[in-house]
């Protein structure tokens, strides 16, 4: 954990993002740094490659308009052109110099406590003048609620829910009740614990989740960016220990598939590919349905396990691999694919 340093901040960010920054506070647009970019600045000194930036409105110049012209601004920058893909929420996603930037509005996020509720099931409102309390407000734990603005030509912390101090002190903890709303937060908060090895605040009460809106899609996401055994093996203690409400899909896997065989495995596509090679078609059916994966693969399954027991070459592996969709790169490092998937049939 460093000290926080302006300058070293500063120099950190690329030349053609400090000229979007000048440009958004010429027009009188707070332009401030929130989430990951600043928490991993803080904790190890370097720039994070997915670089999220949250706009607001200084003056009354926007405030009718906000947030449509957002994109008339972007679309108005006149030192380069500025690239941009439209996402939901008024988001605008710019790509360049090996980093991925989201400017988005300011937002506050309103839940109906009186139903249950999945990932995105909350009612947006726009913020029109600059009010960061209220904009970190909807961020998932302290440590992601941190806000970077220019004030002065240096840069500032905004933190006004002590997230600083809890990096320093390791803990992951939550400032809202609306964090139990969303079934993704349970798994953010499995994924950053073994990422930072941070404790969990006991405030924390698993047994206020509902994971019921649950999707696949996201338990996923979130386990492919994690250490995926451990994910795995901690979201289903976690689940099964505190009776949480989950989705049918997922009483699905856990009734086909035992903790230990899942536990034992290093992605969903592993599980699904030891299903195939171990001619489980009802499991390899269901995992197919989950994954999107066209049931014809199947076929093509059996096939590569046929050329990994005649020992072809992992050039043609690989081949077939891609043909799937699925990549290689979900095995051990240092281990060949066909050692790999050997090992799997063996």
């Amino acid at each position: 954990m460093m000290a926080f340093s302006s300058d070293k901040f500063s120099e950190l960010l690329p030349e053609k993002l400090k000229k979007i920054e000048y440009y958004f506070l010429e027009n009188n647009i707070a332009f401030m740094f929130v989430g990951g970019v600043v928490r991993d600045f803080l904790l190890k000194g370097s720039l994070s490659k997915d670089i999220d930036i949250e706009v607001s409105p200084l003056t009354s110049d926007h405030a009718s308009s906000w947030p449509n012209s957002l994109y008339s601004l972007l679309d108005s920058f006149s030192e380069f052109p500025i690239k941009y893909e439209k996402l939901p929420f008024s988001i605008a996603r710019v790509s360049f110099e090996n980093a991925e930037l989201e400017i988005s509005p300011a937002r506050s996020e309103i839940y109906d406590y009186s139903q249950i509720n999945g990932h995105s099931d909350f009612q947006v409102t726009y913020i029109k003048e600059y009010l960061p309390e209220e904009s970190l407000m909807r961020r998932d734990f302290t440590i992601n609620s941190i806000g970077l603005i220019k004030r002065n030509n240096k840069y500032q912390l905004v933190d006004p829910f002590f997230g600083y101090q809890d990096l320093k002190d390791s803990i992951l903890k939550f400032k809202n009740p609306a964090f139990y709303q969303d079934p993704v937060r349970l798994l953010r908060l499995i994924r950053f614990s073994q990422r930072f090895n941070f404790k969990i605040s006991q405030d924390i009460d698993y047994s206020y989740f509902n994971l019921s809106k649950l999707s696949f899609y996201h338990l996923k996401k979130e386990s492919d960016k994690a250490s995926w055994s451990s994910f795995i093996s901690t979201f289903i203690s976690i689940v099964e220990k505190f009776k949480i409400s989950k989705p049918k899909w997922l009483d699905e896997l856990f009734a086909k598939f035992s903790s230990e065989r899942v536990r034992s495995s290093s992605s969903f596509e592993e599980v699904f590919i030891r299903s195939c090679f171990e001619e489980r078609n009802e499991e390899a059916v269901f995992l197919c349905e989950l994954l999107q994966i066209k049931k014809r693969k199947v076929k093509e399954l059996m096939q590569l396990k046929n050329m990994i027991l005649n020992r072809e070459s992992n050039e043609k592996i690989v081949q077939l691999f891609k043909k799937i969709g699925l990549s290689p790169s979900t095995y051990p490092e240092g281990c060949s694919i066909t050692q790999s998937l050997n090992s799997i049939i063996d």
